[in-house]
C-alpha cells in the first residue's frame, strides 16, 4: 500500500485510485469524449482509410466508365451487338416465331424457323462458317386425354385444353 493511496487532493478527490474506482470513472465518462479521444488517437488511421476508399472509388469509376458501350457501331461492333436494345430485338423476334407456331419453338413446331433466324443473323453480322447438324429427338404423342387434379385442401379436377394444355 502506497503512502499516497489514502491522501486527498485540495478538492477532496483521492490522489490515487484503485482499479475499481478507475473502471467506475471510465463508465461515467460521457460518450462524446470517448469518440473525440478515439478520433485523436486514430486520426492517421482514419486518414489512411479515407485515402484508400477514395482511391478504390476512383479506380472503380474509371473501370466502369471504360466498360460502358459506345455509340459507334463501326469501331465497336461487339458492344453494339450486346446492347440491351439489340437483345430485346432478338427476343421479340423469337416471340414472333413462337406466336406463329402455337406459342412454341419446340422441335415439332418452331425449331426450324428459330434456327433459320439464328443462321440469318450469323450470316448478316458475323464472319463465320455455319454448319447444320441433323439430330433425332424423341417426340411423344398423347394416347389418351391427360388428367390433372388437386386433392388438398379441396378436391379440384381441371379440364384439359380449358384449364391447362
Amino acid at each position: 500500500m502506497s503512502s499516497l493511496e489514502g491522501a486527498l487532493s485540495d478538492d477532496g478527490a483521492p490522489l490515487l485510485r484503485s482499479a475499481a474506482n478507475t473502471a467506475d470513472i471510465t463508465r461515467r465518462r460521457p460518450q462524446g469524449s470517448r469518440i473525440a479521444e478515439w478520433y485523436e488517437t486514430r486520426s492517421r488511421d482514419m486518414l489512411a482509410l479515407t485515402t484508400v476508399l477514395l482511391l478504390l472509388g476512383i479506380g472503380l469509376g474509371m473501370w466502369v466508365y471504360g466498360t460502358l458501350p459506345t455509340s459507334d457501331r463501326d469501331e465497336h461492333p461487339h458492344e453494339y451487338a450486346l446492347s440491351t436494345e439489340r437483345i430485346r430485338e432478338h427476343l421479340m423476334q423469337f416471340l414472333d416465331i413462337a406466336g406463329k407456331h402455337n406459342n412454341s419453338r419446340s422441335v415439332t413446331n418452331g425449331h426450324a424457323d428459330s434456327a433459320e433466324y439464328v443462321i440469318s443473323q450469323l450470316h448478316a453480322h458475323g464472319n463465320c462458317d455455319i454448319y447444320k447438324q441433323s439430330f433425332v429427338s424423341p417426340v411423344w404423342t398423347v394416347h389418351k386425354v391427360p388428367r390433372f387434379s388437386v386433392r388438398a385442401p379441396v378436391q379440384v379436377d381441371y379440364i384439359f385444353e380449358t384449364d391447362f394444355q
